[in-house]
């Protein structure tokens, strides 16, 4: 079962909700502190304090062997994160930048594509308020330890050890489809990369660490697999780049950058032009009945003639082009063209124009 906990609260809200996200073994407080014993040296706190942001912490069944409790494996993982992020009353309509370390940076990945992958729509507006996503020592392409530790029958690991072996061929997967999400959401992403052994094993090699986004070059920074999330003190390196790095970060996806040309005219080739209606009108938030009703558009832009729909035929194109990422859901009953809707209007204006 997956925990929130809101760690620190500044007295005027910032831009952002920051959630921490933990690893393999790990724990959400212990984690992210040099001295278990000291809470003065809990991170978030720190991170919080100097963006003027509330922090959030997120615990979930991440113990290595069954002997100690049992988890769920990565995708199953992730819609259960994704689910608890998305039912929280503080964090509703909240633009989000997510921090994970180690298998907690392939969690946030798992999350942001379900409602793509698995047509999980009640939670597109979720996946498009994430504004920044932070990897801190992920293994993108898998661990070699985590190969050892699965060959350790009395062990009895969990199945996410499984899901960081080096050779599992659900990590290219996943990554491909996070950086489709991450070319058609716009939201930002910074990576740091662990430099040291942990007793004398590199847990996470360079090659692993690299999400391969466009872009973004990893940082390495000097510190062992275990000590990277657990600063101890704001004058290092890992803190002033989070730091710059939250305080860089846009509110608001870029429209014109969402997607390139051939996305768009993709995207144009799998809609109507009924469906560019229901864009256009979308722009305001509205119900499925306003949007479609015939006093409220008599004609559409362009010359279409509108005609009415019914409900049930408002909810399926809805859906369709929520599925598309096209509009997002506002509620149960809403719905609103999303930045990548807007993106896709520009570029059938731009086309109709020619």
């Amino acid at each position: 079962m997956a925990t929130l906990e809101c760690t620190y609260r500044p007295q005027t809200r910032g831009r952002f909700s920051i959630v921490f996200i933990h690893g393999l073994g790990g724990d959400p407080r212990l984690t992210w502190m040099c001295d278990p014993k000291n809470e003065a040296t809990f991170w978030p706190t720190w991170v919080g304090e100097d963006c003027n942001c509330d922090t959030w912490v997120l615990g979930y069944g991440a113990k290595i062997s069954r002997w100690s409790d049992t988890a769920m494996a990565l995708p199953t993982q992730g819609t259960s994160v994704l689910d608890r992020l998305d039912s929280e009353p503080e964090l509703k309509g909240r633009p989000l930048v997510l921090v994970g370390h180690s298998l907690g940076g392939l969690v946030i990945k798992a999350a942001i594509i379900q409602p793509s992958t698995m047509k999980l729509q009640q939670y597109a507006n979720l996946a498009g308020r994430v504004r920044g996503v932070v990897f801190i020592a992920t293994p993108h392409n898998g661990s070699e330890i985590a190969n050892a530790i699965s060959f350790l029958k009395s062990a009895r690991t969990n199945p996410q050890v499984g899901d960081l072996n080096a050779d599992n061929p659900y990590l290219p997967i996943l990554d491909y489809m996070f950086l489709g999400e991450f070319k058609w959401r716009g939201f930002h992403v910074r990576t740091f990369v662990e430099t040291k052994p942990t007793h004398g094993i590199m847990v996470v090699k360079s090659g692993s660490a690299d999400p391969h986004v466009p872009g973004e070059k990893p940082i390495p920074i000097e510190a062992d697999h275990l000590s990277i999330c657990k600063p101890e003190n704001r004058r290092e390196q890992i803190h002033i780049s989070l730091v710059d790095f939250i305080r860089d970060c846009s509110i608001d996806a870029p429209p014109a950058e969402v997607a390139d040309d051939q996305t768009l005219n993709l995207l144009r080739q799998q809609t109507t032009e009924r469906d560019v209606i229901f864009l256009r009108v979308g722009k305001k938030r509205a119900t499925y009945d306003w949007v479609l009703s015939d006093d409220t558009v008599e004609k559409a832009p362009f010359g279409e003639i509108w005609e009415k729909e019914s409900k049930e035929r408002a909810e399926a194109r809805a859906k369709k082009l929520i599925r598309l990422g096209l509009m997002e859901p506002r509620g149960t009953e809403e719905v609103e063209t999303s930045a990548l809707g807007e993106a896709l209007l520009a570029y059938d204006d731009a086309r109709r124009k020619s």
